[in-house]
């Protein structure tokens, strides 16, 4: 009886250690692949609003090999939001605007090797379908799957 009661026992440590574990994956895997324009930002709006001026918007780009990059999109078909894309882009490969990312817990993503002195942070991001929330300790930006 002490052995079926140890084994029981045994059993339902395993499934117990099993359950609290896969409810600690991403809420994010297999969604942020992809490239991603920011609608609106809270964070650094003049930026924001001047390349939306040009018809210009800047984009992430996260791949599946866990690196990211910055870049811009232009926002209609005219030559010149197309041409003033090129340049942003050019611009944002010259500060080195890209790095790693890894899917943390929940809506946990951490960002390193950043252009901007190799910081690291953990940013919050939510996805629903085509819609992304990035939120960090600067601000909220807003962003649409492009496709």
């Amino acid at each position: 009886m002490r052995s079926t009661g140890l084994r029981l026992t045994g059993i339902l440590s395993v499934c117990l250690f099993a359950l609290l574990f896969t409810g600690c994956g991403s809420n994010n895997t297999g969604k942020i692949v992809g490239k991603w324009r920011v609608d609106s930002s809270t964070a650094k709006p003049e930026e924001f609003n001047k390349l939306k001026a040009i018809g210009v918007a800047m984009a992430f780009e996260f791949n599946a090999d866990g690196t990211f990059s910055m870049l811009a999109v232009p926002l209609n078909d005219s030559p010149i939001a197309k041409v003033a894309a090129d340049a942003a882009t050019a611009e944002m490969k010259k500060k080195n605007a890209s790095g790693k990312y890894s899917l943390g817990m929940g809506a946990s993503v951490r960002m390193s090797d950043l252009g901007d002195g190799g910081k690291e942070s953990t940013v919050t991001v939510t996805i629903d379908g085509d819609s992304m929330t990035f939120r960090d300790g600067s601000g909220t930006m807003q962003l649409t799957r492009v496709k």
